[in-house]
């Protein structure tokens, strides 16, 4: 009998033993699989989006490739919805403004609510040369800033088309050499330069003309 109560005894402590550990085991394996489904990962920052990514940078050579910059420039703003635009020229004599491709990609720029500054030394030759961006500018005159330096020296006045993610900016005029870039501390530097010359300039190329 004592031999009997003894195993009994024995079993009774193996088995509480090993239930016990099985159990342990089988709670611990649970709380685990209830902590990775209560944790899920960490979701990942959205894609922040890269504006400019298809223009020119570095050095631009030759009348042709500023042309060409100009017009991929403002259909690129137009596409991504840039915030601003500021064209700075002495006469805007040698760029696009009169194409009928750029005068559209214009327009779907400004129906998206945007905001240009315009700023030369003279209109008189952006009148004669590019009618159908002065007919633009009459349009969206609610939607432009434009001046004028009238005593500025034409190759002092910054010859650059600007925007919050890209620049290009014309160093020598008599050989159409001119460079861009999206580096934003070139950026900001730029703007800065454009806004003193702002500050000097006065009022022109209005909307209307008296009298018509």
């Amino acid at each position: 009998m004592s031999g009997e109560a003894g195993s009994s005894g024995l079993n009774g402590t193996l088995n509480g033993r090993v239930n016990g550990a099985g159990n342990g085991a089988g709670n611990r394996a649970l709380s685990g699989s209830a902590a990775s489904i209560a944790a899920p990962a960490a979701a990942e920052p959205p894609a922040q989006p890269v504006f400019a990514a298809s223009l020119p940078v570095g050095r631009i050579e030759g009348r042709l490739a500023l042309a060409q910059t100009v017009r991929l420039a403002l259909q690129c703003a137009a596409r991504e919805a840039w915030p601003t635009l500021i064209l700075s020229d002495a006469n805007f004599q040698h760029w696009p403004l009169g194409e009928r491709a750029v005068v559209d990609a214009l327009q779907t720029w400004a129906r998206r609510g945007r905001h240009m500054l315009v700023m030369a030394r003279e209109y008189d030759t952006l009148e004669r040369l590019h009618p159908r961006f002065v007919t633009w500018r009459r349009t969206w005159a609610h939607r432009l800033d434009c001046r004028q330096c009238r005593q500025a020296d034409p190759l002092e006045l910054p010859s650059v088309l600007w925007s919050p993610h890209w620049f290009m900016l014309q160093l020598d005029r008599d050989h159409a050499v001119a460079i861009a870039g999206t580096d934003e501390e070139r950026i900001n530097a730029l703007r800065l330069r454009v806004d003193e010359w702002w500050l000097r300039s006065t009022p022109g190329f209005p909307a209307s003309v008296l009298g018509l």
